[in-house]
């Protein structure tokens, strides 16, 4: 049998229509009804590989199959058999040949924090210096708009591309990150003791590259921190911080205080009008301080009892009078309060010190298998032991929570749950607002490890997610619709939520 019949055989088995429409949607960023025709997954998968091949993209289409099911052994070997690397020929030793397995996983994961627009325009310009590559984005349109680091694994790994110098592109792309002004000092000096090691290793006498001055064009991660602080049952005090230009690790990034009112630092509003709100903050960080080339994330920071509140359904307005819901617009997800500002600080501790694991674990080789120990799943609360979870989900190392079923009706029983979720430390909290059909499998398509290893892509793929369900004509059946999220990094706080400025949120300052 081909390997192009045996692929089609695999898909229909491991994938269903659903599955093909978001993959070829968020992925290929193409629209499967337009391009496949067919009444049945069979011929669907039939006019999808013959679309593919005829674009050039079933290489990139098998590769985005495998990432999505990576314990799938039948898609590894189909994709060996019909995209064979040149490393795996015999005889043939290049540069990158020689380059430890470790090495080039460690290199993933410094950089796996790193926009994804900063890599592509390295990537390209690393590839222009190739004598073999006249037109980058011609050979490899996959580059044009990138949706994780198994692009740039797939391109500078097996194609073995050298520069003039003959030096492998892989490490003129890592010497030329290291240059970025975009990227971080730390992650800048990680690269460049990476480039340098490889260097001796490989007796390679490294050109000079300049460092890169800023380019106004290049895509920057903006956040708008809002804090929602109750003043009474029905009324809060927002206040609003715009990070415009947020780099990992930089104790200096430029914060900017929004202000609706020159008389007042905060503005007073009612529960029904917290979106409306923060609109208008959002507005002004368009207006006044957001350059060309951002991606804007709001960070809503809500009271332990509001958590839940489907802020992201509530429309905010775009254009010609028109309005769209919050969390379809905007990369929205929600952060907690009471997180840092309760309990003289424990809370947050215990934030840091699951984080700290967190990160310790996704530096290392993770599986799908993996992610299922570290995930504490919940699929019927009632009856729920809070503290037995509390304990399981500190001393067991977890770092999520998924719940499956509907949050519980009561609220004690709700701040129960939060509780034990502060308690125990964990970071990164899913929950549907409504019972569905086949959520367990949903929750586990968005959970895979890329979700894991990027911040950028959790928060993407959750936007993306509601972005998709809002777009349907029946989207109350799509997880996207119903999904809450929160997801607290305890290195971007606003000001006024640092331990050490606890007393401004009285104050109002």
């Amino acid at each position: 049998m081909s390997n192009i019949k045996e692929l089609h055989k695999v898909i229909i088995k491991y994938f269903d229509e659903f599955d093909l429409q978001k993959l070829v949607d968020y992925e290929l960023n193409e629209n499967l009804d337009v391009i496949v025709e067919g009444k049945n997954l069979d011929q669907i998968v039939f006019y999808l590989l013959r679309w593919a091949k005829s674009q050039g993209k079933l290489q990139q289409l098998v590769e985005v199959l495998c990432n999505e099911k990576p314990e799938n052994e039948l898609l590894k070997k189909i994709k060996n058999n019909l995209f064979p690397s040149i490393l795996h020929f015999a005889g043939i030793e290049p540069h990158i040949g020689s380059i430890a397995s470790n090495q080039l996983n460690n290199l993933w994961l410094i950089i796996t924090d790193i926009d994804l627009r900063i890599l592509t325009n390295i990537c390209k310009i690393a590839l222009e210096n190739s004598s073999k590559i006249q037109d980058v984005f011609g050979s490899f349109p996959e580059l044009i708009n990138p949706r994780n680091l198994g692009i740039f694994k797939t391109i500078l790994l097996e194609n073995n591309y050298t520069n003039d110098r003959d030096v492998p592109s892989i490490i003129e792309f890592a010497e030329r990150l290291s240059k970025e002004p975009e990227v971080s000092q730390d992650v800048r000096h990680k690269l460049k003791n990476w480039v340098e090691t490889l260097a001796r290793e490989l007796n390679i006498n490294l050109p000079t590259y300049e460092e890169r001055k800023s380019s106004t064009l290049t895509k920057v991660n903006s956040y708008l921190l809002v804090t929602a602080n109750p003043s009474s049952t029905d009324t809060f005090y927002l206040q609003a911080e715009l990070i415009p230009n947020y780099v990992p690790n930089d104790n200096n990034i430029e914060r900017i205080k929004l202000e609706l009112n020159s008389d007042s630092p905060y503005i007073e509003c009612s529960l029904s009008d917290i979106v409306d709100t923060i609109y208008q903050f959002i507005s002004i960080a368009k207006r006044e301080y957001l350059s060309r080339g951002y991606n804007l994330t709001i960070e809503v920071f809500l009271p332990l009892q509001f958590i839940d509140i489907n802020i992201d359904l509530k429309d905010v307005p775009i254009d010609f009078d028109r309005k769209r819901p919050f969390g379809s617009e905007y990369r929205l997800l929600v952060r907690s309060l009471d997180r840092f500002i309760s309990n003289d600080g424990e809370y947050f501790n215990r934030l840091c010190l699951k984080w700290e694991q967190f990160n310790r674990w996704i530096k290392n080789s993770i599986s799908q298998g993996d992610i299922q120990t570290k995930v504490y799943h919940i699929a019927k609360i009632d009856d729920c032991n809070w503290e037995e979870i509390e304990a399981e989900l500190e001393i067991e190392e977890k770092f999520g929570v998924k719940i499956t079923c509907c949050l519980p009706e009561h609220n004690l029983d709700k701040e129960d749950l939060f509780i034990a979720i502060f308690r125990g430390g964990v970071p990164i909290f899913l929950w549907t607002r409504c019972d569905l059909p086949n959520v367990e499998q949903e929750f586990d398509k968005l959970l895979n490890i890329d979700f894991f290893k990027s911040e950028l892509i959790r928060i993407e793929s959750v936007w993306k997610l509601r972005k998709v369900a809002h777009s349907k004509r029946d989207k109350e059946k799509y997880l996207g619709y119903h999904l809450g999220f929160l997801c607290d990094n305890p290195h971007r706080i606003p000001f006024n939520l640092m331990l050490q400025n606890q007393s401004l949120i009285e104050t109002g300052m």
